[in-house]
C-alpha cells in the first residue's frame, strides 16, 4: 500500500448509538389512576359553572371535584371509601325511556375523577337511589350555591 492510500479509503461503519432516543420512563404517569368521567350538566348549570371557574380560577376537574366530595360529605358518605369499593355508577332508575322528547338541554363533558372521589360518587348514587348523570347536576348545582354564583 502506498502511503496515504488509508486517508482515501473510507470509514467503516461504526455501531453509533441511536439518535433521539427518549430516555426510558423510570415510574408510572399519575394522570392513568385518574378514572375517566362523563358528565352532563344541565344548561343554567353549566352557564353557572364557567363563570365560577373565571370567578375561582379553578379548573373543571377541580371544580367537579370539589362538588362531589362536598355533596358526598352532606350524604355522610365516607371520606376514604374501603379499598375494593365499586366505582361503577348506577343508571337513573326513573329516568325517561331512550327517545322521549325533552326540552332540558344537557351539556356533556369529560373529567378524570380521582379514584376515591369516584368511589364517593358511586356510593351517593347508591344511597340516594339515583344515577349519575342526576348525582352530579345536583351537587354541582348546590357547590355553586354555596359559593353565591348566580346564572351568567
Amino acid at each position: 500500500m502506498e502511503p496515504g492510500a488509508e486517508a482515501e479509503q473510507p470509514p467503516t461503519a461504526e455501531a453509533q448509538p441511536a439518535r433521539g432516543a427518549s430516555p426510558r420512563r423510570t415510574r408510572k404517569p399519575t394522570w392513568t389512576t385518574l378514572i375517566p368521567t362523563t358528565i352532563r350538566l344541565d344548561e343554567d348549570v353549566d352557564d353557572r359553572v364557567t363563570v365560577a371557574l373565571q370567578t375561582t380560577g379553578m379548573g373543571l376537574q377541580e371544580f367537579i371535584e370539589q362538588a362531589i366530595n362536598v355533596a358526598c360529605d352532606a350524604l355522610s358518605i365516607p371520606k376514604t371509601m374501603p379499598e375494593g369499593s365499586s366505582t361503577k355508577l348506577p343508571r337513573d332508575p326513573n329516568a325517561e325511556p331512550p327517545g322521549t322528547p325533552t326540552e332540558q338541554v344537557w351539556k356533556t363533558g369529560n373529567v378524570r375523577l380521582k379514584p376515591n372521589t369516584r368511589m364517593r360518587l358511586a356510593a351517593a348514587c347508591d344511597k340516594q337511589q339515583v344515577g349519575g348523570k342526576e348525582l352530579i347536576n345536583d351537587a354541582v348545582a348546590d357547590y355553586l350555591d354555596d359559593l353565591g354564583i348566580e346564572g351568567g
